[in-house]
């Protein structure tokens, strides 16, 4: 599938993105709204069809140059596109973000970033941690205080085999992300529909058996 993009287009794709603060600007009022974003991505994609890229080739290539702005703005600081010592191409252009509108969430990336900096240099350290059971030993752990972040998601992963409506539900995410956003809102509509239906009849059904 076709990725490449050339400066020009890459140059229209940056300003369309700046006239739509949905996707962007986490001030706006219906920052991230799914239904104005989905749209605004479908407005997107049609002005640069001409590309050959699609939808979420181009939502790739955005989240790309925000990083790579990021990155840059991280190793030249500076209040002014003028003021830029770098030769990323787009940086200029991509300066928007540097808002006041934008600055908090940049900063707090930056900050992130650091951490995440940190991190990396330092040797993992290891603590044992005991949690006794009833009637057994308490068994050993070795747990790295580095990872976290790779435990939360661990955790996360986990289903309870027992659990059949968790296990049926997430049986259904592969076929769900095929659908394109639009499709996918007019999905959760009608499943939030459906279970309010059924939940509202439930309970009607138990008021009648009083």
């Amino acid at each position: 599938m076709k990725s490449t993009i050339s400066d020009s287009a890459a140059f229209k794709l940056i300003k369309l993105v700046k006239s739509r603060p949905y996707i962007w600007n986490m001030n706006y009022e219906k920052y991230n709204d799914r239904f104005h974003v989905a749209i605004s991505w479908k407005e997107i994609q049609e002005a640069l069809s001409d590309t050959g890229l699609s939808e979420d080739a181009l939502r790739l290539k955005w989240r790309n140059y925000r990083d790579i702005f990021r990155r840059e703005l991280r190793k030249y600081p500076c209040h002014s596109p003028e003021d830029y010592g770098g030769k990323w191409q787009f940086f200029r252009a991509m300066f928007f973000l540097k808002t006041e509108l934008y600055e908090k969430e940049t900063e707090q990336y930056l900050a992130e970033k650091n951490e995440e900096d940190k991190s990396d240099n330092e040797e993992p350290h290891f603590v044992v941690k005991f949690e006794p059971q009833e009637d057994e030993a308490p068994p050993i752990d070795f747990v790295s205080t580095t990872s976290d972040d790779d435990e939360r998601r661990s955790k996360r992963r986990r289903v309870d085999k027992n659990d059949y409506d968790q296990m049926f539900l997430k049986s259904l995410v592969p076929y769900f992300r095929q659908l394109e956003p639009m499709r996918k809102l007019a999905v959760r509509t009608k499943l939030q529909n459906l279970l309010f239906e059924e939940l509202k009849e439930q309970a009607e059904s138990k008021e009648d058996d009083f």
